[in-house]
């Protein structure tokens, strides 16, 4: 009988098994690979300070956002209204409005007393606390932004400019222009996976975009608070959006996006902006 390799003892995939496949099993925790790598607390801490909590983007125009307040709307309600509103209009967005969809999708929360860094939690959970994604997103209706792309910076909340932009490049980079031309908004979730691989390894990245999909919820339940229409596409072509948004495809990747405006379909209520 031919000797087993150590990776079909651990229950590796092979690589002629298909790609999903192929990561899904190389991404399982085993035991003997946990031992293995295990780290100390404090080499954990010391690795953890290497990384931003958020990108700094250092010389780009930095907007402060106003204190986001409360959002006072049933969360029953929320999840029942939440609804993929794909024949958005491009209503405009108040700077308060900005603040509080971007504050409780990936905004700083409260002390974190689990660790002592980073300091403070995100509206989301995060395997180990390393919080690897970044919010970028398109302005097209926010009477207080020059229309074009921003980052988000939840460290200091505030936005950086990162360049004026018409909103046929966001369009053009889509497989659904017709859907993402009536948006207000269109926010891009992306990932520096090494913030959470260096721990995780390739696990991490299923952390990364676990975590991707408890903004686009927080997302998605904001804007139907605020009786905005939103929804998720996946149709958009990767490389031209990292390009856009000046990320090098590999390291530093979009996983998700998002459109976020009025209801094509209805008349705005008496709380709409426009």
């Amino acid at each position: 009988m031919a000797e087993r390799s150590t990776d079909e003892l651990l229950g590796f995939a092979r690589d002629s098994d298909p790609i999903w496949e192929l990561f899904h099993e190389n991404s399982k925790n085993r035991r003997q690979l946990l031992e293995l790598n295990a780290r100390s607390s404090a080499d954990i801490q010391t690795e953890m300070q290497k990384f931003h909590e958020s990108l700094p983007f250092p010389g780009y125009p930095n907007i402060a956002l106003p204190v986001p307040g409360a959002l006072d709307y049933p969360l029953e309600r929320a999840i029942a209204a939440r609804e993929s509103t794909r024949e958005l209009s491009p209503r405009q967005i108040t700077l308060q409005e900005l603040t509080l969809i971007l504050h409780h999708a990936y905004g700083m929360q409260r002390e974190n007393s689990y660790v002592p860094f980073p300091p403070r939690t995100r509206a989301v959970p995060s395997a180990g606390a390393l919080y690897p994604l970044e919010i970028f997103f398109y302005a097209a209706t926010v009477p207080e932004l020059t229309p074009g792309l921003y980052h988000y910076s939840p460290k200091e909340h505030c936005l950086h400019l990162l360049r004026a932009l018409p909103a046929a490049r966001i369009w053009e980079a889509t497989l659904y222009p017709e859907f993402v031309r009536g948006a207000a908004l269109s926010v891009f979730v992306t990932a520096l996976f090494e913030r959470s691989t260096w721990k995780y390894g390739a696990r991490g990245y299923r952390y990364a975009l676990i975590e991707a999909g408890a903004v686009a919820q927080n997302l998605g339940l904001v804007a139907a608070a605020l009786d905005l229409g939103c929804f998720n596409l996946g149709g958009y072509v990767d490389g031209e959006i990292d390009e856009l948004l000046g990320l090098d495809g590999v390291t530093h990747a979009t996983v998700h996006m998002l459109c976020i405006g009025g209801h094509a379909s209805r008349q705005p209520t008496a709380n709409s902006s426009g």
